[in-house]
């Protein structure tokens, strides 16, 4: 009985042809995935987008940085129940490119836009126990002193130059 052996080579991949397969295995299920990331952006987190124009509404900044708002929206969602839904009310009431209208906001609004301004200002996120630092560096507290005032804790000059006498500036 003869046998009759394939040659290894009939099943031999190149690597142009295995990665043309991992990057359409990719795509394919990035394609069957994008329709779930969808509804689960509508139905439960919103989006940086909102989060951002809502801040930059409150603050009354055109400048917030988005890197800073990313985990100030996820620290926000995850301190406070219902926050989400909260904060798309708060969208709904606040017209684009406007001031926030805080006589036309009701007191959950009124309260979402609350924190959402503390945790700008301050870096921080929860209130007791609960209370998480998010950013110090960049909270907006800072921002108003920074020609003047160098940031709490950050040294403004190398180690002991407090030691050396003062040049002869006055207020």
């Amino acid at each position: 009985m003869t046998r009759k052996t394939i040659s290894s080579r009939a099943f031999a991949v190149t690597r142009r042809q295995l990665l043309g397969a991992t990057l359409a295995g990719a795509a394919g299920s990035a394609m069957m995935l994008s329709p779930f990331k969808a509804f689960a952006a509508q139905a439960g987190v919103p989006s940086l987008g909102v989060f951002m124009r809502l801040s930059q509404a409150l603050c009354e900044k055109t400048a917030l940085n988005p890197a800073v708002g990313q985990p100030l929206l996820k620290a926000l969602l995850n301190a406070h129940d219902g926050f989400g839904d909260r904060l798309r009310s708060l969208a709904d009431a606040v017209p684009e490119g406007q001031a926030v209208p805080v006589d036309g906001l009701n007191a959950e609004q009124r309260r979402t836009a609350k924190r959402i301004l503390s945790a700008w200002y301050t870096g921080i996120v929860g209130e007791g126990d609960q209370a998480r630092v998010v950013t110090y560096r960049h909270a907006l507290q800072f921002k108003a002193v920074d020609d003047i005032l160098v940031i709490r804790s950050y040294c403004p000059n190398e180690p002991g130059f407090w030691a050396v006498k003062p040049s002869g500036k006055r207020a």
